[in-house]
Protein backbone atom coordinates (compact mmCIF):
# COMPACT_ATOMS: atom_id res chain seq x y z
CA UNK A 1 0.00 0.00 0.00
CA UNK A 2 1.41 3.27 -1.15
CA UNK A 3 0.54 6.86 0.14
CA UNK A 4 1.76 10.25 -1.52
CA UNK A 5 4.07 12.49 0.06
CA UNK A 6 5.57 15.75 -0.81
CA UNK A 7 6.45 16.55 -4.17
CA UNK A 8 4.06 13.73 -5.54
CA UNK A 9 6.02 10.27 -4.66
CA UNK A 10 4.41 7.07 -3.49
CA UNK A 11 5.74 6.51 -0.02
CA UNK A 12 4.95 2.52 1.27
CA UNK A 13 2.89 2.25 4.36
CA UNK A 14 3.68 -1.05 6.69
CA UNK A 15 0.56 -2.93 7.47
CA UNK A 16 0.51 -2.41 11.33
CA UNK A 17 -0.02 1.49 9.89
CA UNK A 18 -2.91 0.56 7.81
CA UNK A 19 -5.36 1.28 10.60
CA UNK A 20 -4.28 4.91 10.77
CA UNK A 21 -4.72 5.49 7.17
CA UNK A 22 -8.05 2.95 6.63
CA UNK A 23 -11.46 5.06 7.37
CA UNK A 24 -13.34 4.19 10.52
CA UNK A 25 -16.42 2.58 9.63
CA UNK A 26 -18.45 2.99 13.29
CA UNK A 27 -17.50 7.12 13.25
CA UNK A 28 -19.08 7.28 9.47
CA UNK A 29 -21.99 5.38 10.37
CA UNK A 30 -22.78 7.21 13.80
CA UNK A 31 -22.50 9.97 12.03
CA UNK A 32 -24.94 9.24 8.85
CA UNK A 33 -27.12 6.95 10.70
CA UNK A 34 -26.40 3.63 8.57
CA UNK A 35 -24.60 0.31 8.85
CA UNK A 36 -20.73 -0.38 9.53
CA UNK A 37 -20.50 -3.41 8.24
CA UNK A 38 -21.89 -2.09 4.92
CA UNK A 39 -19.73 1.05 5.07
CA UNK A 40 -16.73 -1.28 6.25
CA UNK A 41 -16.88 -2.87 2.62
CA UNK A 42 -15.75 0.31 0.72
CA UNK A 43 -12.71 1.24 2.94
CA UNK A 44 -10.06 -0.53 1.85
CA UNK A 45 -7.02 0.81 -0.73
CA UNK A 46 -7.37 -0.05 -4.50
CA UNK A 47 -4.83 -2.14 -6.42
CA UNK A 48 -2.61 -0.89 -9.09
CA UNK A 49 -5.03 -1.16 -11.38
CA UNK A 50 -7.60 1.08 -9.37
CA UNK A 51 -11.05 -0.07 -8.43
CA UNK A 52 -14.56 -0.48 -9.93
CA UNK A 53 -15.94 3.45 -10.81
CA UNK A 54 -19.43 2.70 -9.32
CA UNK A 55 -18.47 1.71 -6.00
CA UNK A 56 -17.76 4.99 -5.39
CA UNK A 57 -21.31 5.62 -5.81
CA UNK A 58 -22.33 2.65 -4.10
CA UNK A 59 -20.63 4.33 -1.00
CA UNK A 60 -21.89 7.66 -1.10
CA UNK A 61 -25.71 5.54 -1.61
CA UNK A 62 -25.48 3.77 1.37
CA UNK A 63 -23.69 6.57 3.56
CA UNK A 64 -27.29 7.92 2.67
CA UNK A 65 -27.00 10.45 -0.05
CA UNK A 66 -29.82 10.36 -3.42
CA UNK A 67 -27.93 9.70 -6.31
CA UNK A 68 -30.08 8.40 -9.54
CA UNK A 69 -28.03 5.60 -11.30
CA UNK A 70 -26.20 4.05 -8.15
CA UNK A 71 -28.62 1.12 -7.48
Amino acid sequence: MFIECEGGCLEEIQDEEWEDWRGNADVLAEEFDCSAETLSEYLNFWDDEGGEPWEVLYFLRDLGFDLMGAE
